[in-house]
């Protein structure tokens, strides 16, 4: 068996695995290169942080503890199974691995490749959403650097990329970067912008790159917001029209159904406001059972990144499928955000009623 199993240990989790994986090979199972074990006695992410993004998409972790799934969604691994792993449950996530793992991998630019990209030209274009927090906690950061790639390729540019997420492009003109930026991209339902920086400075302080970082921050804060249409949000499986959310109020239509936005005086965006003729709750974003066993409100609603990331075998669709069955949802809507059509079959599977939104949704 070529498979590393990581931490090395003697653990009765890490017999398991290697029984299972044994038997997996016998079966002519597509095993991934390394199964991560969640465990007491090391962390499993000092080993993943230091790999590749397609080789983390190409590994499979066996853990028993909900934030080792989240880290999991974080670092984008491509398949996951819980403690005590199943034969089943084990092949399933190996095979998600090996579908994940031919997606087209990114990684954030080095300080080198933005060094090239600033030497294409003095203009510079940033392209990205703001507000960048917001949006990256709606639909998670692979899913937003595959539409900046797409722009990427259709400018024939390094796609050099940086933390919120933004691309930087030098050397186009503005309408050829408006252009690339103008094709609509079926899995997102807000097209990014982009912002023109017009010169960064270099001193023997400071380099042009740390100019760029710096020009990141002040785009994020004073570029255009982010233009969007109310999201419809259905509920499966009989995929009716409940409601939508917006970003603020002044976006929503007086329409049938619920309204809700995210809530003003909370800074992370993780408490939402709903409002239902004169009645208004709040709902507060969880992506483990404890925040639902804590919560005394009707309503879950899971972090955007989490739903966008939902296929049989792999973290996301864990965690979510510990929250649909979970003893303390009984009586409570579960709403699973930014879910393409994969994720729509996924949920379908699951006890209901569930609320979902996303590209896998129709729109009005």
């Amino acid at each position: 068996m070529t498979t590393e199993i990581l931490p090395r240990g003697s653990t009765a989790a890490h017999r398991a695995v290697g029984r299972l994986l044994t038997s997996l090979e016998e079966a002519g199972a597509d095993l991934p290169p390394r199964v991560f074990v969640g465990c007491a006695e090391d962390q499993w992410q000092r080993h993943a942080v230091s790999l590749p993004t397609l080789e983390r998409r190409r590994s499979v972790l066996v853990a028993s503890a909900e934030d080792d799934l989240v880290d999991a969604v974080r670092l984008e691994i491509g398949g996951a199974a819980g403690i005590p792993a199943s034969l089943h449950a084990l092949g399933v996530a190996c095979e998600a691995a090996a579908r994940t793992s031919v997606e087209e991998a990114a990684c954030i630019a080095t300080r080198a490749v933005l060094e090239i990209v600033l030497d294409r030209g003095a203009g510079v274009w940033l392209v990205g959403w703001r507000p960048a927090a917001f949006w990256y906690r709606q639909i998670g950061s692979p899913r937003l650097i595959g539409v900046l790639q797409r722009i990427a390729d259709r400018l024939h540019c390094i796609p050099a990329i940086v933390p919120g997420p933004f691309l930087v492009i030098a050397g186009c003109s503005g309408s050829q970067v408006e252009a690339a930026c103008s094709v609509v991209d079926p899995l997102v339902s807000v097209m990014p912008a982009p912002v023109e920086i017009a010169s960064l400075s270099a001193s023997p302080d400071r380099t042009r790159v740390e100019s760029l970082i710096e020009a990141v921050g002040r785009a994020d804060e004073e570029g255009p917001a982010a233009e969007m249409n109310p999201v419809p949000v259905l509920e499966l499986p009989n995929g009716r029209l409940v409601g939508r959310w917006a970003r603020s109020e002044g976006e929503l239509p007086r329409r049938d159904g619920w309204s809700a936005v995210p809530d003003p005086e909370v800074e992370d965006g993780s408490v939402w406001r709903l409002e239902d003729g004169d009645e208004r709750r709040s709902i507060v974003e969880s992506a483990t059972t404890t925040g639902l066993e804590r919560s005394r409100e009707k309503i879950l609603r899971v972090p955007g990144w989490i739903g966008a990331a939902l296929q049989p075998g792999r973290p996301a669709a864990l965690l979510v499928e510990r929250l649909a069955g979970c003893d303390a949802r009984r009586g409570r809507s579960l709403w699973v955000p930014s879910v393409d059509a994969d994720g729509v079959r996924f949920l379908l599977g699951l006890p209901g009623p569930t609320w979902v939104d996303g590209p896998g949704v129709p729109a009005d």
